[in-house]
């Protein structure tokens, strides 16, 4: 878990944090300024996820991990906490569209808007802004990011509330480094714009795709694929027999040969094109983003 000291907002540092962000799936948090007001709007790529009365459990991690000290977890000493979203496949909702549409109308969102027009080359009002956004893997990042900052800026106008710390992981990363005041707003979109679009000409170059395995309870799925097929990335861990993976489409083949020879998966996996988005394929081919 990363945590900034107060004041400490170099924009190198967090720019370099940002990039470390793209090749793990650790849950990060950043304290934030005095001038930030708590914030509950959940994570993850559930769909259910966005309804207010789900965002709870997601607070309730943001709340475990900053509750903790070096003597251990002190159930008392709880903190109020920000979780933002990640990346989701999800379509964009009209509640989404609607919110982003009306948010130039008022003097504290509209900044957002119009940095996230610029870097879009494209109104946020234009109707082939989301249609794209359901394709072009970067025009939905940004857009994500910028939801974010705009439902930010909406609970700061009306709370009160001052949180300890900003968490999300991989956008909700980038956007809390933004709203705990790391790096701005720009550099935020410029880079998330920039990653992505490298992730998804890393993906189709190399016929990358992913699959979610679940394996029987009691099997530790994670141990396994790490020693049988060293080859294939780990994405996402969400128990030892749950996990997410990515790798070139002849090696997730083999993985899930064997795994179901061996009959310790549930079901079968659906095997998907997907990005280099948190695998090592984004950091050893994109001397782009290491140049950023």
């Amino acid at each position: 878990m990363i945590k900034f000291n107060k004041g400490y907002n170099s924009k190198i540092v967090g720019v370099i944090i940002s990039i470390v962000f793209l090749c793990n799936t650790t849950l990060y948090s950043c304290p934030v300024s005095e001038d930030t007001l708590r914030l509950h709007i959940g994570a993850g790529d559930d769909p259910s996820n966005r309804e207010p009365d789900t965002y709870g459990r997601f607070h309730d991690i943001a709340t475990e991990l900053s509750g903790r000290n070096r003597e251990g977890y002190d159930v008392q000493c709880k903190k109020e906490s920000i979780i933002f979203p990640t990346f989701t496949h999800e379509p964009f909702t009209a509640d989404d569209i609607l919110l982003l549409n009306d948010a130039s109308k008022f003097s504290y969102t509209r900044y957002y808007i119009k940095i996230a027009e610029e870097i879009l080359g494209m109104k946020i009002d234009d109707p082939q802004v989301f249609k794209r956004a359901d394709h072009e893997n970067w025009i939905k990042s940004v857009l994500i990011i910028t939801r974010s900052m705009v439902l930010y800026s909406q609970y700061k106008e009306e709370k009160q509330i001052l949180p300890e710390y900003c968490l999300g992981h991989s956008l909700g990363f980038q956007t809390a480094l933004v709203a705990s005041g790391a790096i701005t707003f720009r550099d935020a979109l410029e880079f998330t714009k920039l990653s992505t679009q490298e992730a998804d000409r890393i993906g189709q170059e190399l016929g990358l795709c992913s699959a979610n395995l679940v394996a029987e309870p009691g099997i530790n799925l994670v141990a396994l694929v790490s020693k049988e097929f060293p080859r294939v990335s780990i994405r996402t861990v969400y128990s030892d027999n749950k996990l997410s993976v990515i790798g070139l489409k002849e090696d997730i083949g083999e993985l899930v040969e064997f795994l179901q020879h061996e009959a310790v998966l549930v079901n079968i996996p659906q095997v998907k094109q997907t990005f280099a988005v948190h695998s090592k394929y984004l950091r050893e081919h994109s001397q782009k983003i290491v140049n950023y």
